[in-house]
């Protein structure tokens, strides 16, 4: 059967080495305004009124089938769909980077109009305040590019960094999305050198809840210092920084120009690593993606120095779209349901993104998939479908790739069946249903919690649910002179700062 004409698909291969940035791009656009029930000719009328961008709607068209990016577009769509600032942007802004050697580059990335003082004032007078969301940030961000007239004092970013860096880590959703990239963004900027002075401190304080991202994004701007910091934090006694370590590994495989000497000179930290990871399926999963995706000399030299076995990168059946594969299979299933429960022909753009967020261990591909599909009208389903994959996987490395998601991609978890995570029994799951149940703000039972500290592996984890729920335990935990330090200075973190942060 022919595909309806106005579908927009990625046709590069599965297993490829890359993605077609633009057409995720096209229909993320086109899907959003379809399902929001606004006409091109809306769309066309926004952007002249917001930009004084004068566009046809065949152009408009045309720029939905190829993928072109223009962030004034996009902007104008954020505007006619009444989605909130930075919905749409900010995942195309962490794909395009995320694959920069060959993602469109943006033919308008500032804000339309002239750069305002006002606007400027107003911008950083909300992210200094009680609550600015994901879109401010991002916005103030933009502010700062280098062809803007305005920025603010080094001291002044370094405090707004400090907060952007807690709250990103308390973040679910778009605005989560929205902050990680503006982490990215001050990372390329003149301000770049404030983010790894924060993640240097954050790092050297083993008791901070959120620094993953911190990590992760100094690879934006790869440095034999990051590369050796990355290293060394692989092997850290927070899994939190050991997975902030492999993202940013992976991150750097793509943008580094660092040459073989940098890389051999951390092959021992890595190995050591990776011989601390053996019987942790979390650390090994983390590892394996590493040395997967890393330069073919620099893996033979890591793998070299192993005295132990290191469990392969989990992967699908297959890597083809056939009915053969019963990975792609159970993605294009799972992409049925979810497009039926918002009203939708089957999408075979939403089947490729599962299967990427399900299946694909490399790092970076399914993280920003996860993210197209937060931004997308699919992301109330998305949680379901994901809960689905977990309590009735159809076999382990379906059930491994989504209980990874929410590591990759936070968000609201909305109603969960959490007693039928924990019946399965196993101990990943319980680590996932803790993760899932503070996302979605869901308060675990108080016994759950106790036990879930007993257990070197879940011990992160029941802090973190506590305290993204804010739970009533944490104030008990942490005045408890008989738990653990870690946990009491945990529990202490969580009370300060705060829980969730959904906007």
């Amino acid at each position: 059967m022919a595909r309806p004409a106005d579908l927009v698909v990625d046709e590069t291969p599965l297993d490829g080495p890359r993605i077609d940035v633009a057409s995720r791009i096209g229909w993320l656009l086109r899907i959003s305004r379809q399902v929001a029930g606004v006409s091109l000719a809306d769309v066309a009328d926004r952007l002249a009124e917001a930009a004084g961008v004068r566009t046809s709607v065949a152009a408009l068209s045309r720029l939905e089938r190829s993928g072109g990016r223009n962030g004034q577009v996009v902007d104008a769509y954020e505007a006619a769909l009444d989605l909130e600032p930075s919905r749409l942007r900010a995942p195309i802004e962490l794909m395009c980077r995320a694959f920069s050697p060959y993602a469109p580059v943006d033919r308008a990335p500032l804000p339309a109009g002239r750069a305002s003082l006002s606007r400027f004032d107003a911008l950083v007078a909300a992210a200094e305040g009680p609550a600015p969301t994901g879109g401010e940030w991002l916005s103030l961000a933009r502010e700062h590019d280098e062809s803007r007239p305005f920025g603010v004092t080094g001291p002044r970013m370094a405090a707004l960094v400090e907060k952007l860096a807690d709250e990103t880590g308390r973040s679910v959703g778009i605005a989560f999305i929205a902050r990680r990239e503006t982490l990215r963004r001050l990372r390329c900027s003149p301000y770049g050198d404030l983010i790894e002075d924060l993640a240097r401190q954050r790092l050297a304080e083993p008791d901070t809840q959120a620094h993953v991202d911190l990590l992760s994004v100094l690879a934006e701007r790869p440095t034999p210092s990051v590369m050796a910091l990355a290293a060394s934090a692989l092997g850290s006694d927070s899994f939190l920084a050991a997975r902030g370590a492999g993202l940013a590994f992976e991150r750097m495989r793509d943008v580094a120009t660092l040459g073989p000497a940098e890389w051999s000179a951390v092959v021992q930290a890595v190995a050591s690593a990776a011989r601390r990871a053996v019987g942790d399926p979390h650390r090994e999963a983390v590892l394996g993606s590493v040395l997967h995706t890393m330069p073919a000399p620099f893996r033979q030299e890591v793998v070299a120095t192993l005295d132990v076995p290191l469990a392969p990168p989990r992967v699908p059946a297959g890597w083809t779209t056939t009915r053969r594969n019963q990975h792609y299979g159970y993605a294009e299933e799972l992409g049925r349901t979810v497009a039926r429960e918002v009203g939708v022909p089957e999408q075979p753009m939403l089947t490729r993104l599962l299967f990427e967020v399900l299946y694909d261990f490399r790092l970076p591909r399914a993280m920003s998939a996860g993210a197209v599909l937060l931004a997308s009208p699919f992301h109330r389903a998305l949680p379901r479908a994901l809960e689905q994959a977990v309590l009735d996987a159809p076999d382990g490395t379906t059930r491994a790739g989504a209980l990874s998601t929410p590591l990759q991609v936070p968000m609201d978890w909305g109603d969960l069946d959490l007693p039928r995570w924990f019946a399965i029994g196993a101990t990943e799951v319980d680590a996932g249903a803790l993760v899932v149940a503070g996302q979605g703000g869901v308060a675990v039972p108080e016994e759950r919690l106790a036990a879930a500290l007993e257990h070197p592996m879940l011990r992160d984890r029941a802090t973190y649910a506590a305290g993204m729920a804010q739970h009533p335990v944490l104030a008990r935990w942490a005045a408890d002179e008989t738990l653990p330090n870690r946990v009491r200075t945990a529990a202490r973190w969580w009370l300060d700062r705060g829980g969730r942060i959904t906007r």
